[in-house]
């Protein structure tokens, strides 16, 4: 409950930064009556009024929870996955393709640069990925059109009611 009006308060938030370094976030909430008036009537501030000051700081602090939390499992995943990847290869035979790409739950189902295929001299296309083991489900973009693997039986339907390919990796 930060004061900005007190000094003392800046003096304590001074110090808890340099005796805590890393563990103190950098959301402040701050003094706001609107939060004392909250919990007077027994509600959350968001629900009393979602567009105070208490609000808008609680919804930073949560963001920024999320956040470090999400980093910290991403470098934790990756600590323990860094000597246990697969290598797993995409082949598709389009001839009269300009441009495939590969996208799926691996890549958060974006078509970019990284996940072009190249194209072989026979009409094949190719992309292999390090990934770990798990399962996956992905499609192709063949010139902006999404396409299950053909050459894969392995599939499930997705949300848009159109069969993924699925990948299954020991």
């Amino acid at each position: 409950m930060f004061d900005s009006r007190l000094q003392y308060s800046f003096d304590m938030l001074t110090a808890l930064k340099s005796k805590f370094t890393d563990k103190v976030f950098e959301t402040i909430i701050h003094v706001n009556v609107k939060l004392k008036e909250a919990a007077n009537k027994g509600v959350s501030v968001f629900l009393f009024d979602k567009y105070c000051r208490g609000s808008k700081d609680y919804f930073s602090l949560a963001r920024e929870m999320i956040s470090a939390q999400s980093q910290q499992e991403k470098a934790e995943f990756v600590s323990q996955q860094v000597s246990n990847f697969v290598k797993a290869e995409f082949m598709l035979y389009a001839p009269a393709a300009n441009e495939v790409y590969l996208a799926g739950d691996f890549n958060h189902w974006t078509p970019n640069e990284n996940s072009r295929l190249i194209r072989g001299q026979d009409g094949t296309w190719r992309k292999a990925l390090k990934l770990s083991p798990g399962r996956y489900r992905y499609r192709f973009v063949i010139d902006g059109r999404w396409q299950e693997d053909p050459n894969n039986p392995l599939s499930e339907i997705n949300s848009f009611g159109e069969p993924d390919s699925l990948l299954e990796l020991k």
